[in-house]
């Protein structure tokens, strides 16, 4: 069971919807020992009284870190220094946490082998109020928080088949939703400061190379929000077809960037199913890239298409099926594939 569960929130870019992040957490319904770290590049930050308030009266330490505009993976590091706690809970600025979020974490890091923990979430507009469950993000980019709640699964990264089962629940990597044990990450802190954004995928192979336990559940215990100014809503509401499309190949290769960074950092003593499953990963993303960009061949396609399907411990999620269906359109029909690709990441 964690001494002190350090809470870190990144404030970068929403102050706006800070103070329901932080009132978030304040009102846990928690008696355990936790702290909030605030990263923030603004050196007039100033934590609102009323939240200030409440947390003095629980007994909340609360810190802000001044951190540098650039890198979250900077921030974050910086965050990990200043924390007291033994496990680190993320949340983004514009998320909230449910109510039982922090009692969840206790009763997840209670068995000392459990390194990360990851639950689905909850999409909100910016009123906070919930998306439809048939929305079209959700469907897309994280088809696990369409599955019922109350679904857990506990993954050894020594045991390929409880591997195979997380990965059906991880595919909606998500800030707000992870928490991992301090020390996997001081492990990595040099590594940390060179991600430039999208830690959550660098977090869990971190947690997968240090042959712990990770905790996965399909209860939505973080409300996930979607709005104007978001990274996820960034190009898909705004810009010409030609710009949103752009902005979904820099976005692949951004993935295609830390998942190598990862392989050259993290994996050297990782065992050999891990280094598998980002090599899926990494298949995946190159796929998406080479046929956004028009440049797949049909022997580049045919490849990654093996190697997607082929993992012996991993069945195809959604989004593998859609990049192989897309590969293949653009063979026939190239321009159409790049439409389709611009449209797809219009609704995502």
């Amino acid at each position: 069971m964690p001494s002190c569960i350090s809470v870190v929130v990144n404030s970068y870019t929403n102050d706006r919807f800070l103070p329901q992040a932080l009132t978030s957490v304040v009102d846990q319904e928690f008696e355990g020992d936790f702290e909030i770290i605030i990263l923030s590049p603004n050196q007039e930050f100033k934590l609102a009284e009323e939240i200030r308030s409440k947390a003095v009266e629980r007994g909340i330490r609360v810190e802000t870190v001044q951190v540098p505009y650039g890198p979250i993976g900077l921030g974050l590091e910086q965050g990990v220094r200043a924390a007291r706690g033994d496990t680190i809970a993320l949340l983004d600025d514009d998320d909230l946490w449910e109510p039982s979020k922090l009692s969840r974490i206790e009763i997840a890091f209670g068995n000392p082998a459990v390194v990360y923990f990851h639950n689905a979430q909850t999409f909100v507009d910016e009123r906070n109020h919930p998306l439809s469950p048939l929305n079209i993000h959700r469907l897309i980019r994280h088809p696990a928080s369409l599955l019922p709640r109350g679904r857990d699964v506990s993954v050894d990264s020594s045991d390929p088949n409880t591997l195979a089962r997380g990965r059906e629940y991880e595919v909606d990597f998500q800030n707000s939703s992870i928490t991992i044990r301090k020390d996997v990450l001081e492990s990595h802190l040099g590594s940390l400061r060179r991600v430039t954004k999208g830690e959550d995928t660098f977090l869990y192979y971190c947690a997968l190379a240090s042959r712990g336990t990770l905790v996965i559940t399909t209860d939505r215990l973080t409300r996930y929000r979607i709005h104007q100014g978001g990274v996820t809503a960034t190009g898909s509401m705004i810009g010409s077809t030609a710009g949103r499309l752009q902005k979904y190949v820099e976005y692949a290769s951004g993935q295609q960037e830390r998942l190598e960074l990862v392989r050259e950092e993290i994996l050297r003593s990782a065992l050999p199913q891990v280094a598998s499953s980002l090599d899926s990963d990494l298949a995946f993303w190159s796929t998406m890239r080479s046929v956004a960009t028009g440049s797949a061949t049909y022997v580049d396609v045919m490849t990654r298409t093996r190697s997607l399907l082929g993992d012996t411990y991993a069945r195809p999620r959604v989004r593998e099926l859609i990049a192989i269906a897309t590969g293949l359109l653009s063979f026939s029909l190239p321009k159409a594939a790049q439409i389709g690709f611009s449209a797809w990441r219009g609704i995502w």
